[in-house]
């Protein structure tokens, strides 16, 4: 074959990074490899040329340039010319840095001729982490180009990812076929890697007090980025014990601007460390091995990595490592290092203990270290690139095209607006599920909104994905079949909660009480509480007199207005009721409350239960997935999953464990979500002595999450009245995978049979009911079985998404923009204004 490479990435910002190593070794190990394969390289000729590959007699260099004379402006014209013409007659073309997105460099689209395409790609940063990193980037326009960029390498031959974690978020994101995406993984090799724990020489020494290094260390590497998690290995070294904090130092080699110097600086001079910190400039290979080499420890606190380069590089040079339990880290570290929840500083801090105060411990891992980081070679990267691309070359059965498949679909076509991932929302994740059960019956456009780009998983050429301002135009041209919204009482909605009433459809209301949404709107469009009084006395005009004196005292009390107006019945939801065609919501208790709040339009409300898979593991899985977490493959595990928040109830659990925790020696409670509680949680652990039988967990992405809920013993998912009639996915969570679960008896928590959950009332007395329910299940086992056993056939038969699917379809198609629409009689009149002449019933497809 014959092969092209461009090595743009040798010579651009990328040169001194991993990236531009990554092209530089890549492309020098292909060259070695002996291959029959001839190479041609493409580089720029206007660029600096210090870093490319080391072409010696093994391969052609083209030096590329735009042609203005042929029109070109830039590389990416150039490049576009060099595919489509093909003058050296490639069979391939390996792309090896497609989405660093220079504004001269944009990633190429396949070419119509017959030339394959492959491509390296790292990690999916800007897409993962959009929330995080949307104003970090510059501005809207980079994840524009992102998005296209991954549009363009769906299309290409293969993917050549860099870790097996790298390649399965191309898979999951980009829905791709497992055949498309090969993991070649990554390497390093330079000659200063090497381990060296011996004495440091006098040279050695020397350098390392210039950079204001002495006596033993805590080292770590990395960048001045949310994912690296600098704050946190922060705060894990200043819990150390004082004995060894005012012994060692913390180093740290991030890349700093003065600006950012200055802030760690003044956030550990808060946490009392500002004088073991030491940074550093950018260092040479030279003086980061013995960094590597002398640390007492190498500490890499990342909550995602593509590869994790630092981590290989310190293992090879026999250094302790500790890094994080999650992405590529996991694969790389393999049980060579210690792998730490470095979303919980406490954790992290529990690790490094392990390593300082158990030399024994240290000097296992530091061999360990150099053996795993011997699996990492450049040769293998080649040999596997190689054949990668090989496989391209061997005859494929053709498949046979049908109508579908080039987008001439006669599904009806619906429109679908909603939060998406990577948003960090409930009902985005929500969407994301059911969407794929009801692309089985149409086509569904999705509408997002403005600012941000979904998840290329829920993007495909037959169902289009558009910023919801193009939903008129669009409408105007394709007049969609039927409206479908997803509605939640947070800001995410508000553009759901304009469009609504323009274009009625099918809205499902996933919180009944929607005070959260409009106290939230009031404030951000800077109305107060005299624009939310505006509000409310629209929901009820008969509560005008006085509204804005005691919405005033409202807002002063524990909860806020927003909890009063949910216990005083309060449900600001008129407009939805009002506009949509019918409202979908997830449980009897919503249809009640419609009933006695809304009169006549309760008959627009269909119960479809919030859809859940069963999720069925092995003895020897879960204790597995315990091991990984770091939790006793044995013992009881209870669990409280989702926020941390005093609504929660996560206090009165605490002290009804502790009565288990003293009858169970080997009892562990895990709290696992965003703490929103000031602390208060931490505190009751701290007062009950139970700071050993405690684990926090930092938010976890969906599939971790659902596995750490799989592994528990007994869940517990409790609510403080008043709830906003919200249905709790972390509960179904635990009923799906056969955790005996206790909830609150209240809300929509109470319509779930006596025989699937076990219900403790609210009272006073906080946790009486829920200790007496938590120590019978702890001392039972067989009534954890069957309460567990019991929950799994209510998940199948009520709660499937292929039976969510079908309701939601009989209400789409009632709701046909074609068909037969609702009598214009049901005007609303605002709430108790039942008609004796309109039945008031509801539809239910729940059995509870």
């Amino acid at each position: 074959m014959r092969i092209g490479i461009e090595v743009f990435g040798t010579q651009s910002n990328s040169r001194h990074r991993g990236v531009g190593r990554y092209v530089f070794e890549l492309t020098n190990a292909l060259l070695s490899l002996g291959s029959p394969h001839e190479f041609i390289l493409y580089a720029e000729a206007d660029a600096p040329a210090d870093m490319l590959p080391l072409v010696a007699h093994a391969a052609t260099l083209r030096m590329l340039r735009a042609d203005p004379a042929r029109g070109e402006r830039d590389m990416t014209d150039a490049f576009r010319r060099l595919l489509s013409a093909n003058p050296d007659h490639l069979d391939l073309m390996l792309i090896t840095n497609p989405l660093e997105l220079r504004p001269d460099f944009l990633t190429p689209a396949k070419p119509l001729n017959r030339l394959k395409m492959a491509s390296v790609v790292y990690d999916l940063i800007p897409l993962i982490f959009q929330n995080h990193y949307y104003h970090v980037w510059p501005g809207p326009e980079f994840i524009r180009r992102y998005q296209r960029g991954l549009e363009q390498l769906k299309t290409y031959d293969v993917l050549l990812a860099i870790s097996e974690a790298t390649r399965n978020d191309f898979l999951n994101h980009l829905a791709l076929p497992p055949e498309k995406v090969v993991n070649v993984s990554t390497a390093s090799e330079a000659a200063c890697w090497k381990p060296h724990r011996g004495k440091p020489t006098a040279k050695q020494i020397e350098e390392l007090a210039g950079l204001g290094i002495a006596g033993p260390f805590v080292y770590s590497m990395g960048a001045m980025e949310y994912r690296k998690n600098l704050g946190g290995l922060l705060d894990a070294f200043s819990k150390l014990p004082d004995v060894i904090r005012s012994t060692h130092q913390l180093v740290v080699t991030y890349a700093m601007s003065p600006l950012e110097e200055h802030k760690v600086q003044a956030d550990a001079e808060t946490l009392g460390i500002g004088d073991r910190l030491v940074m550093t400039p950018r260092l040479s290979d030279e003086l980061l091995a013995i960094l590597y080499q002398q640390c007492e420890v190498f500490v890499f606190p990342s909550i995602y990595e593509g590869f994790g380069l630092p981590v290989l590089e310190a293992m090879r040079c026999g250094a302790a490592v500790i890094a994080g339990d999650n992405s590529s880290q996991i694969e790389v570290v393999g049980d060579a290092g210690l792998l730490a929840d470095v979303g919980d500083s406490r954790d992290l801090l529990a690790k490094i203990l392990q390593v300082l105060e158990n030399p024994a411990i240290a000097t296992d891992l530091r061999r360990k270290a150099v053996t795993q980081s011997g699996l990492f070679r450049w040769s293998n990267v080649a040999d596997k690139t190689i054949q990668a691309i090989e496989a391209l070359a061997k005859p494929k059965t053709k498949l046979r095209l049908d109508a579908t498949r080039l987008g001439r679909s006669r599904k009806p076509r619906i429109a679908y607006f909603s939060p998406f991932p990577p948003l960090l929302s409930g009902v985005g994740d929500y969407s994301e599920r059911l969407i794929e059960e009801l692309r089985a019956e149409y086509r569904v456009d999705l509408y997002h909104d403005s600012g941000y780009e979904p998840s290329l998983k829920l993007q495909s050429a037959v169902h289009a994905c558009h910023d919801h301002r193009l939903f008129p135009r669009n409408d105007s041209i394709l007049h969609y079949h039927s409206i479908v919204y997803q509605m939640g009482n947070s800001h995410l909605h508000k553009y759901i909660y304009e469009l609504l009433p323009k274009f009625p459809g099918v809205v499902t209301l996933h919180d009944f009480n929607l005070a959260g949404f409009q106290y939230w709107d009031s404030s951000s469009s800077g109305a107060g509480l005299d624009g939310f009084c505006r509000v409310v006395e629209e929901y009820d005009p008969d509560l005008a007199p006085g509204l804005a004196e005691s919405l005033a005292e409202w807002d002063r009390t524990p909860g806020g207005v927003i909890d009063q107006c949910a216990l005083a019945g309060i449900a600001l939801n008129q407009r939805i009721f009002r506009h949509a065609l019918e409202v979908v919501v997830h449980s009897p208790w919503c249809v009640r409350q419609a009933r006695s709040i809304h009169g006549d339009l309760a008959d627009k409300t269909q119960v479809v239960p919030h859809g859940a898979a069963v999720i069925r593991r092995t003895p020897e899985e879960i204790a597995a997935l315990r091991g990984r977490y770091g939790l006793p493959r044995d013992g009881l595990l209870i669990g409280n999953f989702g926020i941390i928040h005093p609504t929660k109830m996560n206090v009165e659990s605490l002290r009804a464990f502790a009565e288990v925790a003293r009858e169970n020696p080997d009892a562990l409670f895990l709290l696992v979500g965003t703490e929103h509680d000031n602390g208060a949680a931490r505190k009751e652990v701290a007062e009950l002595g139970l700071s050993s039988r405690v684990r926090f967990f930092a938010p976890k992405p969906t599939a971790e999450f659902i596995e750490l809920a799989g592994i528990v013993d007994i869940g517990i998912n409790l609510r403080r009245p008043p709830t906003n009639g919200e249905t709790s996915g972390a509960l179904l969570h635990l009923l799906c995978q056969g955790v005996a679960t206790i909830v609150s008896d209240i809300g929509t928590f109470g319509d779930y049979p006596e025989t699937v959950v076990r219900k403790v009332t609210f009272s006073d007395d906080r946790f009486s009911e829920l200790k007496t329910c938590l120590l019978e299940l702890a001392r039972n086992p067989d009534m954890r079985h069957e309460l567990g056993a019991s929950g799994l056939r209510h998940v199948t038969e009520i709660h499937s998404w292929r039976r969510a699917m079908n309701l939601y379809a009989e209400v789409i198609e009632r709701c046909g923009r074609g068909g037969p629409q609702r009598p214009p009689s049901a005007i609303y009149q605002g709430p108790h204004s039942a008609r004796a002449a309109v039945s008031v019933t509801g539809r239910t497809g729940m059995t509870h």
